[in-house]
C-alpha cells in the first residue's frame, strides 16, 4: 500500500530541434498544457513534468556507481562520449571534476569494475537468499491473492467477503459455467474487481463491476485457495515448490482438483467438426505417457482414430494407432461390467486400496529413515569441514563452497522429512474416493446404450493405450482405464 501512495504519473517534454526559442520553449509549454489537461480527463494524480529543453552542459552524480554498473559503458561515457560532447562530468564522492586540472584519475576504470563486481555480487547474493527462503517454505509474495488479507503478524487470513467471491466462482464453474458466463453472473450481482480490493481508486473510465475473463481463470488456478504456499510458480530460481496447509482452506482439495480436471478437458473445438473427439484429454500413450490426438475424418461413415502425439513429430515412439469404434465398444462394456456388478467391484477395490495404502506406508518409512540417516551424515560431514578450516587444511573458498552444497542438500532433506511425515497415507480419503464413485453408479439403474462425452467424464480420469501386437496371426491390444478416484480396477 506504501509503495502504491508513492507512485507518481510522469509527464515527459522534449525540446524539438525545429524550436529555435531558448530557455522554457513556446514548444515545451504546449507539451506541458497537452500533457496536464489529459491527465487531469483521465483521472491521472500525483503528476511531475520532466522536461529535455536543451542540451546538458554539466552532469553531477553522487558517485560512479549512480552513472552505471557497467564498467564498459561507464567507461564509455566519461572517457569518450562526454569529452566529446563537452560535457563537464562531476562525481562528488570519488573527488572527480572533468574540468579540474587534473580530471579522470587512471583509478577510475578499476573503479567502475569493482562497482559491477559489488553489483553481481549482490545479485547472486540476492537471488540465493530469495531460493533458500523459497525452498523452506517461506512465502515469497508480500501481497495476499484475492480471498485473503494479511494478519499483524503477517499471516494470511480469510477476507471473507472476497473468498464468498471466489467459493462463488468455484461453484458456477463447477455447474458448467464457462469463465465469460461466469463475469456477467458477477457483473449482474454488482461484485467489484479484486483491483478494488486492494485500496486502489475506481478509474473514471473504466466499469468497477466489468471482471477479465483473464482475471476468472488466474482465480480458478490458483492453489493458494486450498490453504498451501506456492514458491516459484515462473521463476528462473527453481522448480514451483507447494507446501501444504499454511493458511485457512476458501476452497477444498477435492473442488480444485475437479475443476482443473474441467479446464484442462475445455479445449476450444475445431471450427470444420461440430464437436470435440470424444476421447480428448482423456486418452494417453501407455509407454510414453503423452496425449493421443484424434485423426478425425470428413465422411461420417468412416470412423475416426487416435495416434500417439509423440509419433507424429519424432521416432522415439510408436503410433500406438486404435479405431475409435473399438475404443468406444471396450470402455462401454468395462463401464457396464462395472454397473452390472457393483457390490462385487467396490469389494475388490477396498482391497486394492488397502493393498496399495500398506505398500505406500512402508515405502514412506523407508524413505524417511533413508533421509534421517543423510541429515546425520551431513552433521557429521560439516563438523569434519569445520576442523579441517580452522586447521587450514582446506582454503576458505573451498570450504564455503562444500558448505553451501551440504547445506543446500540438508535442506532439502529436511523439507522432504516434514512433507513425507504429513503424508502419512489416508485410509479415511480413500474410503470417502470409493463412497464418493458409488454414488456415480447409483445414479445408473441400467447399463449404458451409448457412451457418450458425459458419461466417459463421468467415469473417467484417463486411459492408457498399449502399442498392438500379433498373437496367432491375430491383432492384440491392451487398454487401461483409469476410473476417477479409484484408479485402474483389477478386474481378476
Amino acid at each position: 500500500m506504501q509503495a502504491a501512495k508513492c507512485r507518481i504519473t510522469a509527464l515527459y517534454c522534449r525540446l524539438s530541434a525545429d524550436d529555435e526559442l531558448k530557455g522554457d520553449s513556446n514548444s515545451i509549454i504546449h507539451q506541458k498544457e497537452l500533457l496536464q489537461d489529459y491527465a487531469l480527463k483521465h483521472g491521472l494524480s500525483r503528476t511531475e513534468f520532466y522536461v529535455d529543453d536543451g542540451l546538458i552542459d554539466t552532469i553531477i552524480v553522487k558517485d560512479l556507481s549512480r552513472l552505471g554498473r557497467n564498467y564498459l559503458k561507464v567507461g564509455y561515457y566519461t572517457e569518450i562520449l562526454f569529452p566529446d560532447r563537452e560535457v563537464r562530468f562531476i562525481s562528488v564522492s570519488d573527488n572527480l571534476d572533468t574540468a579540474s586540472d587534473e580530471g579522470l584519475s587512471d583509478f577510475v576504470p578499476f573503479k567502475n569494475i569493482m562497482n559491477e563486481w559489488y553489483a553481481k555480487d549482490l545479485s547472486r547474493k540476492q537471488r540465493a537468499v530469495v531460493k533458500s527462503k523459497g525452498n523452506s517454505g517461506k512465502r515469497l509474495t508480500n501481497h495476499p491473492v484475492y480471498g485473503y488479507k494479511k494478519s499483524e503478524n503477517g499471516d494470511w487470513i480469510i477476507d471473507e467477503p472476497a473468498a464468498a467471491v471466489v467459493r462463488k466462482i468455484f461453484e458456477l464453474y463447477l455447474k458448467d459455467y464457462g469463465q465469460s458466463m461466469i463475469a456477467n453472473y458477477l457483473f449482474a450481482n454488482k461484485i467489484e474487481v479484486p483491483y478494488l480490493s486492494y485500496g486502489h481508486k475506481t478509474d473514471k473510465v473504466r466499469n468497477p463491476y466489468r471482471w477479465d475473463i483473464s482475471t476468472i481463470t488466474n482465480i480458478l488456478s490458483h492453489k493458494e485457495y486450498c490453504g498451501d504456499t506456492v514458491n516459484f510458480k515462473k521463476s528462473s530460481l527453481g522448480e514451483c515448490q507447494v507446501f501444504e496447509n499454511t493458511q485457512p482452506q476458501i476452497i477444498s482439495r477435492e473442488d480444485f482438483e475437479k475443476v482443473q480436471k474441467i479446464k484442462q478437458r475445455k479445449k476450444r473445438v475445431v471450427k470444420r467438426f461440430d464437436d470435440p473427439p470424444l476421447f480428448a484429454d482423456v486418452l494417453y500413450c501407455a509407454d510414453c505417457k503423452n496425449k493421443m490426438y484424434a485423426q478425425r475424418k470428413r465422411l461420417k461413415n468412416l470412423a475416426s482414430s487416435y495416434v500417439c502425439k509423440t509419433s507424429r513429430k519424432s521416432s522415439d515412439c510408436t503410433s500406438h494407432y486404435v479405431n475409435e469404434n473399438k475404443l468406444i465398444d471396450y470402455v462401454k462394456k468395462d463401464i457396464n461390467r462395472i454397473i452390472s456388478d457393483k457390490e462385487k467391484i467396490v469389494d475388490v477395490v477396498k482391497k486394492q486400496k488397502q493393498a496399495e495404502s500398506k505398500e505406500a506406508q512402508l515405502a514412506n518409512a523407508k524413505n524417511l529413515q533413508n533421509a534421517n540417516n543423510r541429515i546425520l551424515e551431513i552433521d557429521i560431514i560439516l563438523k569434519n569441514l569445520y576442523e579441517d578450516k580452522v586447521r587450514g587444511n582446506i582454503t576458505i573458498e573451498t570450504f564455503q563452497k562444500l558448505e553451501n552444497s551440504f547445506l543446500e542438500e540438508q535442506a532439502n532433506l529436511n523439507k522432504f522429512v516434514i512433507e513425507k511425515s504429513r503424508k502419512q497415507v489416508n485410509i479415511e480419503n480413500d474410503a470417502k474416493q470409493i463412497s464418493e464413485f458409488v454414488k456415480i453408479l447409483d445414479k445408473y439403474n441400467s447399463t449404458i446404450e451409448n457412451l457418450t462425452r458425459d458419461v466417459l467424464l463421468e467415469f473417467v480420469d484417463k486411459i492408457e493405450v498399449c502399442e498392438a501386437e500379433k498373437i496367432n496371426g491375430k491383432r492384440s491390444q491392451k487398454v487401461h482405464i483409469f476410473y476417477n478416484g479409484i484408479g485402474e480396477i483389477n478386474h481378476e
